[in-house]
């Protein structure tokens, strides 16, 4: 038989877990420098996608970066 759950131990785990709300926290050092969002696409061309990048082992966002920055280069050209 299992023992039943001690909800007195968990309230006094809350209060050590709790942060007090005058304490600050430190900001992080790092700028955050990735993001995600999601595209809504036909199913056949995200799968022509992510065959892409499958077949020349890059990332999702790598493949993106490649395809924007081709773009970039033939809206100069025009």
């Amino acid at each position: 038989m299992t023992n039943p759950l001690n909800f007195d131990r968990l309230k006094q785990f809350e209060k050590t877990a709790t942060v007090p709300d005058d304490v600050k926290t430190w900001p992080s050092r790092e700028p955050q420098t990735e993001g995600q969002f999601t595209i809504r696409a036909r199913l056949d061309v995200i799968e022509r996608f992510r065959n892409i990048c499958k077949n020349d082992r890059r990332t999702y966002g790598a493949m993106l970066e490649i395809l924007i920055n081709e773009f970039d280069k033939r809206k100069q050209n025009e």
